[in-house]
């Protein structure tokens, strides 16, 4: 990785994505184990879905380990309560403007997405 200034003993990853098929990705239990394994680094898988395919995707959602933060990001009510219906999850933002990182001042709490109203 060129140029930077990282000192050596910090040592740097170049920062990678890798491009799974949805399909590909559950075709079997090692295929979807690999693809949903954690590891930390600048490194991570992501996939598409086309009209048609929620329920792959939502097969996706449920068949993962660990059922933590998740965000639901779309205006259309119908979709976010066919997929808030049909997940677990520990906590889950949705909306226009949901989101799963970020400080706690970043999210977005109380009515019509205003922070100022969350208390």
């Amino acid at each position: 990785m060129a140029p930077h200034e990282i000192p050596t003993c910090y040592g740097a990853f170049e920062p990678t994505a890798v491009y799974v098929p949805l399909e590909g990705m559950l075709a079997s239990p090692d295929a979807f184990h690999l693809a949903t394994t954690e590891i930390f680094g600048p490194f991570y898988i992501y996939t598409t879905w086309k009209d048609g395919e929620l329920p792959l995707v939502l097969e996706a959602l449920e068949r993962m380990e660990n059922h933590l933060t998740a965000a639901v990001v779309s205006n259309d009510v119908v979709f976010t309560r066919a997929v808030v219906g049909s997940t677990v999850n520990g906590t889950t933002y949705i909306g226009r403007r949901a989101r799963t990182t970020g400080a706690p001042q970043n999210h977005w709490f109380g009515p019509c997405g205003d922070p100022r109203g969350a208390g």
